[in-house]
């Protein structure tokens, strides 16, 4: 394995656990609704 495959596989880990611990927080403590995360990320949809 070369370097660059090594760190793409590193981050990809990374990544992936990092999604599972926001699945995670999400059915413990509940979803965020789409609008409200627009007004977190000061996202205008349209």
């Amino acid at each position: 394995m070369d370097m660059e495959e090594y760190e793409k596989t590193r981050a990809t880990i990374k990544l992936m656990s990092e999604l599972a611990s926001g699945e995670r927080s999400g059915e413990e403590d509940g979803w965020v609704d789409v609008n409200t995360v627009e007004r977190m990320l000061e996202i205008k949809n349209g």
